[in-house]
């Protein structure tokens, strides 16, 4: 199970200005309206001179009207490229790839197979009264503005000229979105056992590879994503120890996840784990060898998983040969060579996400004690996955597309 317990940050006034615009402008409002206050005051005692009392009533409107205007500022829908959605047709359909990672009949395809097609998502926080924020917005701008922001780590200033929303909205929807798509999708397909129906055809194919194992099903590691120091700059009023995620090995701050890929394409998280952790200690707390134990006992064959070096070999989990004292036998030196070239390809989804996806590259935007960066990251390895089932990766331009699973036989297995 993980062993990171994220603690956000308790309620403050910044809570709920997610700008310095917005902010001000609150700032602004709350200024008129104490100077209307002021006024009818001054209007009542005044005595009944029509004069005054005309002069007090001007100013009254005057500052209502200024406050209409503020508050209008605050909600306020740009004139961008994206809203209303009907100016996505007239978009260039390359420059539409790069910045959405998806062309757009199959950014269609994936909204009508996640029955998200003509629907809307709540977004902001929810409350009473004033302090009441959520709004529904179309479902195709929200996912759009999750893709925008995780091809490239841009501020959401950047994007008010491109979705023609102000910046609190876009944040409201971003992280509102990344929520939806974590408890809806994200967090059932990224299991390991979700697959284990389909171990023996990955044990063919890993065999037919070249893999010189009968029952292999998938490859796996550890990877670290690197965040922010918890207790430094952005992390102020953050409980977790900084010392409990600092890597030796890295030389930074970060979470692990254990990923394992299948020869489908699809690759399985498990995490966040402490930086500080070894991958070892991670393997054994993710109950990938109790899984693969209990196929066992199910169907009498016992699978496999390959890591690297740094695992132990047992019944469930097969690595690669470590020499001793700098020296390693010609048929230990032959058998990494072999398993290498199938085993990089989990370094190659790794590169993946940092290509495809750069936002979670750039530690200074991973922050633990603000907003649950972790979720973020599986939404992106899920999104990955979907990519997958579209456009392939190496891993399956190596197999030739033998086991390749569709994008609606994919995102059915989450209403399983």
């Amino acid at each position: 199970m993980p062993t990171v317990r994220f603690i956000p940050r308790g309620a403050e006034y910044r809570y709920y200005y997610k700008c310095l615009e917005r902010f001000f402008i609150g700032k602004q409002i709350k200024a008129l309206s104490l100077s209307v206050l002021a006024q009818c005051l001054v209007l009542v005692r005044q005595g009944s001179c029509p004069t005054i009392r005309r002069r007090k009533l001007l100013c009254i409107i005057g500052s209502a009207l200024c406050i209409k205007s503020l508050y209008d500022r605050m909600t306020k829908k740009y004139v961008g490229t994206f809203y209303p959605t009907q100016c996505m047709q007239s978009f260039d359909e390359d420059l539409f790839f790069k910045m959405f990672r998806f062309r757009r009949e199959h950014f269609n395809r994936v909204l009508t197979a996640m029955k998200l097609d003509g629907k809307s998502i709540l977004c902001g926080r929810k409350g009473t009264g004033s302090r009441n924020r959520a709004q529904h917005f179309p479902a195709d701008i929200c996912l759009l503005i999750v893709l925008r922001r995780m091809a490239f780590p841009c501020r959401f200033v950047d994007l008010v000229n491109v979705f023609g929303l102000p910046t609190n909205r876009i944040c409201d929807i971003y992280h509102s979105t990344v929520d939806f798509l974590y408890f809806k999708f994200a967090r059932k397909l990224n299991r390991f056992e979700i697959w284990k129906e389909h171990f023996p055809a990955f044990a063919q194919a890993f065999r037919d590879f070249g893999a010189p194992y009968d029952s292999l099903a998938s490859i796996f590691d550890g990877h670290n994503v690197e965040c922010c120091r918890p207790g430094g700059l952005g992390n102020l009023t953050s409980r977790v120890d900084q010392g409990e995620l600092f890597s030796g090995e890295k030389a930074n701050h970060s979470v692990k996840y254990m990923v394992a890929q299948f020869p489908n394409g699809m690759t399985a998280l498990s995490g966040p784990y402490k930086g500080s952790s070894h991958d070892a200690k991670c393997l054994r707390e993710s109950l990938w060898t109790e899984i693969l134990h209990d196929i066992f006992l199910q169907t009498g064959r016992r699978f496999n998983i390959f890591g690297d070096a740094g695992f132990v070999v047992s019944e469930y989990v097969q690595a690669m040969v470590k020499g001793y004292g700098g020296y390693m036998f010609n048929e230990g030196r032959d058998f990494n060579n072999l398993m290498s070239r199938i085993r990089i390809y989990i370094e190659n989804s790794f590169a993946g996400i940092a290509n495809e996806f750069s936002y979670f590259s750039y530690s200074n935007g991973l922050r633990l004690g603000g907003r649950r960066f972790h979720r973020g990251y599986e939404v992106a390895n899920f999104l990955m996955n979907v990519r997958s089932t579209l456009y392939g990766n190496q891993f399956t331009d190596a197999l030739r597309f033998r086991l390749l699973i569709s994008l609606e036989d994919f995102l059915r297995m989450a209403e399983e």
